[in-house]
């Protein structure tokens, strides 16, 4: 059986995110989900990353066909991977058709905190590195 790769960015400088990553990578069994902080300069640039707001939403893209995923639609590919979750994937799918699910993961995805302190604005902290 292929792995169905799934290739995940998230905000290394959040404690709430590095937590669902852990939990996440001892569940992960198979191998099939990699996780990148977009925090880090040379992952940025390798994915192309700019301008996709990743520092707003969870951001993957599906190895086997380049299909990307933002918000809780990164959250439905990994619960479809993780044996453990995939009971949530109607419930979430649901929410997506019914058109909330979007809203609550922003809503979250809005009350994390970000570490170290001093490396944002009272805008946010968007990840900008210089393209050399």
């Amino acid at each position: 059986m292929k792995k169905d790769i799934l290739i995940v960015f998230y905000d290394g400088w959040c404690p709430l995110c590095q937590r669902a990553k852990q939990n996440i990578q001892k569940l992960d069994r198979r191998g099939q989900i990699l996780f990148y902080s977009i925090r880090e300069p040379t992952v940025f640039r390798e994915y192309h990353l700019d301008g996709l707001h990743v520092e707003e939403r969870i951001y993957s893209i599906r190895k086997r066909d380049g299909s990307s995923f933002s918000g809780i639609y990164t959250i439905v590919e990994i619960a479809k991977r993780i044996p453990r979750y995939r009971v949530f994937v109607p419930l979430l799918s649901m929410s997506i058709v019914l058109g909330f699910g979007q809203k609550v993961y922003d809503w979250i995805a809005s009350k994390r905190e970000i570490v170290p302190i001093g490396q944002c604005t009272e805008d946010g902290c968007p990840v900008h590195f210089d393209q050399k």
